[in-house]
């Protein structure tokens, strides 16, 4: 240990900031010996990343320490509050975030934070008014919930004041409310709909009025009817990147086909340039299908399509060719993770009718790039896609 003394304080803090470790190490490395703690508690980025669990609520001396220790810099906040059976009471919960959480909101900028519904309440019952003036990045979650995935379900709601500067927003069975966020550009919402759709039905026109990204995953679709905006409705959603994964139907109320499909009407935007589609339940694909079934191509613009863990197993040789017809500007399309019967007849049909999508210059499947330009034997693409997916596994 003597020799370490000869070690700059300077150098040594940049080391326990290396990324792998975390908090906890920190705080161990602290107690090494005297001269690692001066070293760790006098370099106040060591400290910026505050992570806050269920049983650190007793220990408010110790979250608070941590917090002094950053120094009064802007911080990156984590909570859980995430067990069945919770150490501490309502009322001790919000003594807790009274005391340690509420005084340094104000410059948290990053804040992650996944509760049950019982401590999302405490935490809006103590924290529901703080304006968050740093915040750029707002991620929420609430777990366990039992209860129906229908638009009626009551969920949590993490205040937000109007034109917040918020810069990305990840909404899992929680909502902001009518809110609009005007700095927003990455938008990504699951679970339940409450955080994209409002209590009427409607699409938050408001919280899609900023973002370029915009992210659904694990969204069970209930049956809706969303209105039709008028034609002289100049209203127009800024999402230029559309990522939908794991979607599925509802299973309360869907008793015919295409009631999924308002809910896909309702996010067209003729500004996407980019769509990824993940894993979609089949009931789900055949309402997406219908709902590209208009005169006049839903995205105009879309240049780049994503599949992934999809299945064309289902559609002919004309469905397929119908498909890629609703995207005349498609210049790429990636497969990953796609059966072998889906990105074999999509590369057949995509071959033989080049005037599907005439923009079309390459196709990559599971990282095999096929260029119009230089095409390749279709068999020998197929095999080339084959070789990929067997060294990956």
């Amino acid at each position: 240990m003597t020799l370490i003394r000869f070690f700059p304080a300077e150098l040594l803090a940049v080391i326990l900031a290396a990324p792998a470790l975390d908090a906890s190490d920190v705080a161990t490395a602290s107690h090494v010996s005297r001269w690692w703690r001066d070293a760790a508690v006098g370099a106040s980025e060591l400290w910026l990343n505050v992570r806050i669990k269920d049983r650190a609520t007793n220990h408010a001396d110790v979250v608070l320490e941590h917090f002094r220790r950053s120094q009064q810099r802007p911080i990156c906040l984590e909570i859980q509050f995430t067990s069945k059976t919770p150490p501490f009471t309502p009322s001790q919960l919000r003594a807790f975030l009274e005391v340690t959480v509420k005084p340094n909101l104000g410059r948290c900028r990053s804040l992650t934070m996944r509760a049950t519904p019982p401590s999302w309440d405490a935490f809006s019952a103590t924290c529901g008014e703080e304006p968050y003036p740093l915040l750029r990045t707002l991620e929420v979650t609430t777990v366990h919930i039992v209860t129906k995935l229908t638009l009626q379900s009551e969920e949590p709601r993490f205040a937000l004041p109007q034109n917040h500067p918020l810069e990305q927003l990840s909404l899992h069975a929680m909502s902001v409310g009518d809110v609009q966020l005007p700095c927003m550009h990455m938008l990504r919402v699951g679970g339940q709909l409450r955080g994209l759709v409002g209590a009427d039905g409607q699409i938050n026109r408001r919280l899609l009025d900023g973002p370029r990204r915009l992210e659904i995953c694990s969204l069970a679709i209930p049956p809706m009817h969303f209105q039709t905006q008028d034609e002289d409705d100049t209203e127009v959603s800024s999402v230029e990147h559309l990522k939908l994964s794991w979607m599925y139907a509802s299973i309360n109320g869907h008793g015919g086909q295409n009631d999924c499909a308002p809910f896909f009407d309702a996010l067209q935007t003729p500004l996407i340039r980019t769509l990824q589609l993940e894993s979609f339940h089949g009931r789900v694909w055949e309402d997406f299908l219908f709902s590209l079934n208009v005169p006049t191509p839903k995205y105009p613009l879309l240049t780049t399509l994503q599949l992934t863990t999809f299945d064309f197993q289902q559609l002919s040789y004309e469905g397929i060719g119908f498909f890629f017809c609703c995207f005349p500007g498609l210049e790429a399309i990636v497969f990953v993770r796609c059966p072998l019967s889906t990105w074999e007849s999509a590369v057949h049909v995509l071959m033989l009718h080049p005037a599907l999508c005439p923009s079309l210059s390459a196709v990559e499947v599971n990282g095999v790039l096929l260029n119009r330009e230089e095409p390749l034997p279709f068999a020998t693409v197929i095999l080339l896609a084959e070789d990929a997916s067997t060294r990956r596994r």
